[in-house]
């Protein structure tokens, strides 16, 4: 699909929120990727989809490294991108009630995707960790869901209200009331992933209840 852009904002020092048209036969399900190439490179890059997929564009948010994603951010309303996709197995199964989101760093921006697909029925349960209060971009968002417990960790700062250091076995043992009958999906740094699945398989959690995303951008 070749389609236009049509917002570009900064929502930190380094993570940009880019909305491009929504081709009309473009249907993705919360949680969803897809390839983005820009004309003078080579290379199409895959993002996820950040927004609900009853919207009318496509919105993802981007963290800022590479020459890449500088000229994207750099890129005037109205430019047109080529668009590839959707891909992606990171979705919610409507029979899952008792859910559990792991986030690091951008590996957030499937979760808020996903949380339009939440209900009130729905316990879900999340794990938000970033450097700085600042890089905690969907925290309103997060807010005004359904989901019923949020835990928002900071490894390099301290603020009332928020918990320092990093997600790890000992904040989701204390935290998830009953570990084994949960489904978990987890996006982030690797060495957030890998420590985490490597947790839950040692507590006896199955694998079909564990979702990653393979790729963070």
């Amino acid at each position: 699909y070749n389609v236009k852009i049509l917002d570009i904002k900064k929502l930190n020092h380094n993570i940009l929120s880019i909305k491009i048209e929504k081709p009309k036969n473009f249907k993705f399900k919360a949680g969803q990727f897809a390839f983005i190439s820009l004309k003078g490179f080579y290379a199409r890059h895959p993002f996820t989809i950040s927004n609900s997929p009853s919207e009318g564009f496509i919105e993802f948010t981007i963290k800022i490294e590479g020459k890449f994603t500088k000229a994207l951010f750099k890129s005037e309303i109205g430019t047109i991108l080529k668009l590839e996709g959707p891909h992606g197995t990171f979705t919610i199964n409507d029979e899952n009630k008792n859910m559990v989101f792991i986030g690091g760093g951008i590996g957030i921006t499937p979760f808020k995707s996903l949380i339009s697909k939440i209900n009130k029925d729905s316990n879900v349960t999340l794990f938000y960790g970033v450097r700085k209060h600042e890089d905690l971009i969907f925290e309103n968002e997060f807010n005004k869901s359904n989901i019923r417990k949020r835990f928002y960790v900071l490894s390099r700062e301290l603020k009332d209200g928020y918990i320092k250091g990093y997600i790890d076995s000992h904040l989701i043992k204390k935290n998830v009331e009953d570990i084994q009958k949960s489904n978990y999906y987890i996006c982030g740094p690797v060495t957030l992933k890998k420590s985490i699945i490597d947790f839950l398989l040692k507590e006896g959690v199955k694998k079909e209840k564990i979702h990653f995303e393979e790729f963070v951008w």
